[in-house]
């Protein structure tokens, strides 16, 4: 039954279905992080995706990891100056793989997962029973980590009004003239470093002095990026969500569920 499964998944999983999930601006973010990681390390990076095996693959029981050394050889990913190439490869067909190795992968806390909480390329499998049972401390630990914890954290050392007031309106003038909020890779230490202070003195004024977490903040300026594009008639012709993706969204996830945590209502409720 379960060759059964995988065969029908494969079959079903059609090329369309990789510019769905990847859209030319994903791809392009990816091409530019993994141009950034390489001038840190001496690896060359190859990102290939695929929607699914060819029926011949399936019948003699290829595996994803066999096909991935396949496109390895295939692309001679390993030909490059100094023997370094390195292959990031995603079957989307094959999901049961990597929820398969998901819950050991967060075990031993693996780079790739330390985000998987908040990484859209898990959207569609967020309810699978594998996915919700191998990330479920980690969600315990999201929900105890409340605004009301970090005030308790820095109550003892909290920032001098001083300090805190300059940079919050630091921090209140960057993001109303530079508008760091429209780029999805933001970080903390990103926004820390344009307001010149470290990502814990960023993180205590965020809790203590203005209340909100860095995501639900950086969020709230995005939407009101996208409610105002929504107001501009030029942007008619476009979707919701790529509007939202302009503001800085990065899936369509994320933004439905701030959206709707923000006003109480769909993003199509609310625009009708």
């Amino acid at each position: 039954m379960n060759k059964l499964i995988r065969f029908l998944k494969h079959l079903m999983s059609a090329r369309w279905q990789i510019s769905r999930r990847f859209s030319t601006r994903t791809m392009h973010t990816i091409a530019a992080a993994i141009r950034e990681s390489e001038t840190r390390h001496m690896g060359e990076l190859r990102f290939v995706v695929e929607a699914g095996l060819d029926w011949p693959d399936l019948i003699s029981g290829l595996t994803s990891r066999e096909r991935a050394l396949q496109v390895f050889s295939q692309l001679h990913v390993w030909d490059t100056e100094h023997n370094s190439g390195v292959l990031i490869y995603l079957l989307l067909g094959d999901s049961e793989s990597a929820l398969g190795l998901l819950g050991q992968c967060v075990k031993y806390r693996s780079a790739p997962t330390l985000f998987i909480m908040i990484d859209p390329i898990w959207d569609n499998l967020r309810h699978h029973p594998a996915y919700l049972s191998a990330t479920g401390f980690l969600r315990d630990v999201a929900q105890a980590d409340s605004t009301d914890g970090e005030v308790k954290k820095y109550r003892k050392t909290s920032l001098p009004k001083n300090v805190a007031g300059k940079l919050k309106s630091d921090l209140e003038g960057i993001m109303l003239k530079e508008r760091p909020y429209l780029d999805p890779r933001l970080n903390l230490s990103d926004l820390s470093e344009m307001i010149n202070c470290t990502p814990n003195q960023l993180s205590q004024l965020l809790n203590e002095s203005i209340g909100k977490n860095f995501y639900d903040y950086v969020n709230e300026y995005r939407l009101g990026h996208f409610r105002e594009l929504t107001k501009d008639p030029r942007n008619k012709q476009f979707t919701f969500l790529s509007l939202a993706y302009e503001s800085g969204f990065n899936s369509k996830t994320t933004f439905n569920s701030f959206f709707k945590k923000s006003t109480g209502v769909t993003p199509s409720e609310y625009l009708k």
